[in-house]
């Protein structure tokens, strides 16, 4: 499943860190941002934060770069692409499990959105350990069903935190864009009418869990049942907090799933960057993610001060948070790129931002067979800069592997031989690819 969140034409890219913005003007400076912008930059920003701030988005990560390694070892095995993640695959209960968190995406779209009935049910996966587990039903009056999960859940914090701060004159149709709305009109109107930042607040919390869609369901009826009602949207992450029961590994506070889920996005996302001169990546994402963490701690509901700010360019929460966080590699609709890290970040200079895209380009050629390089404008744009006109050539289109040997490096280059892939030729199962 493609998990890129995208609002019209902007989009981000989950565990990569890369958002791209659909406008032609330069990205390089927030400060000169023309104002029909900000809408979609405050849109994927929330997505950014997504990532990096909860327990969910950290273990999508893991997930993500487990598979990658998976796939460097199959390819050195000689298998072919796209790979299947056989049922006896170390790694297929972690996909299993990941579809089944994730839900629904953004072409699931029911051609009648009022909802029939929302249920938990038996997902019909079974684990190792004999566990089956449950997903939630989305049933609407067109007869479809569908899942949801963090996807729909992500997209629709995001299309609310938009619409409190920039009223949209546009609104997305999609329903992975409303369906939080939609449930909680459903099975709870009350904690709908009283403030749009509830729903806002139960997405962000049920976020916090491994499995979100089960967690803001379990919530939101447990809410319905006891007629609760916050006294401010904050009041739903300590309700949601003590709603949920779980215990893995001796974990079972948010703090600690959040901990556990950090320092393994972490060791996982570092562990890719295995050559010297790529280890300010690793460091970068180190610090993005433990901050990330800090203030997660010391303020559960951060993101409902970022939204009561206002317009980001006057927003003093959001310079804080830039401050802090930074901001990932952004692109315009030219390939243009800039990234923006944290104010005291003192290796900023050397931190390669392409090689999480590159990683999603090799990702996209273990998973679909993808070959032709989607950074081609990209990479050429930025080699322009520095005077080399001629740096794309026909391999970014049939085998951009084979540059892993070229002495100036492109990032999938880099990426191929950092992984100890430079003898190695995938082969396809479908020999045309």
């Amino acid at each position: 499943m493609d998990d890129t969140r995208q609002s019209f034409s902007s989009f981000y890219q989950p565990s990569f860190f890369r958002m791209n913005l659909a406008t032609p003007e330069s990205v390089s400076d927030l400060n000169n941002f023309p104002e029909r912008v900000w809408p979609a930059y405050l849109h994927e920003y929330i997505h950014f934060l997504q990532d990096i701030s909860t327990s969910d988005g950290l273990s999508n990560a893991a997930t993500a770069v487990n598979y990658i390694r998976y796939g460097v070892n199959c390819l050195k095995e000689e298998k072919q692409l796209p790979l299947q993640v056989l049922p006896d695959a170390i790694i297929a209960p972690q996909q299993q499990l990941r579809e089944i968190y994730l839900g629904a995406g953004l072409k699931q779209n029911p051609q009648n959105k009022n909802i029939i009935s929302v249920r938990l049910e038996d997902s019909g996966v079974v684990l190792p350990d004999g566990q089956i587990p449950k997903q939630v039903i989305i049933e609407f009056a067109s007869g479809e069903q569908f899942p949801l999960g963090s996807f729909w859940l992500c997209e629709s914090m995001a299309n609310i935190a938009e619409g409190i701060i920039y009223p949209q004159d546009k609104i997305p149709v999609r329903v992975a864009y409303h369906a939080a709305e939609l449930v909680v009109q459903h099975l709870y109107p009350q904690l709908a009418n009283q403030n749009r930042e509830n729903i806002l607040a139960l997405c962000d919390a049920s976020l916090l869990f491994w499995h979100p869609g089960q967690s803001f369901y379990l919530t939101l009826r447990k809410m319905q049942q006891e007629q609760w009602l916050p006294n401010a949207p904050e009041d739903i992450y300590e309700f949601s907090q003590q709603a949920i029961d779980f215990t893995y590994e001796e974990v079972s506070t948010v703090e600690g799933l959040l901990a556990y889920s950090a320092a393994q996005a972490i060791e996982f996302i570092s562990s890719t960057f295995t050559a010297d001169v790529f280890a300010v990546n690793a460091q970068w994402i180190r610090e993005v993610i433990l901050r990330a963490e800090l203030l997660r701690n010391k303020q559960p509901a951060f993101i409902l001060q970022l939204v009561r700010g206002g317009h980001l360019k006057t927003n003093r929460f959001f310079g804080w948070l830039l401050g802090w966080l930074g901001s990932p590699l952004t692109t315009n609709n030219d390939d243009e790129g800039s990234l923006a890290p944290m104010n005291d970040f003192d290796n900023a200079a050397s931190i390669n931002p392409d090689l999480f895209r590159a990683m999603r380009q090799v990702l996209s050629l273990f998973r679909e067979g993808k070959v032709s390089c989607e950074m081609k404008s990209y990479c050429q744009r930025s080699q322009e800069e520095v005077g080399n006109l001629d740096f794309v050539d026909s391999r970014c289109n049939n085998a951009p592997w084979q540059r892993c040997t070229d002495q100036e490096l492109c990032a999938f280059g880099a990426i191929w031989r950092m992984w100890g892939l430079t003898d190695v030729v995938p082969h396809f199962a479908n020999s045309a690819t």
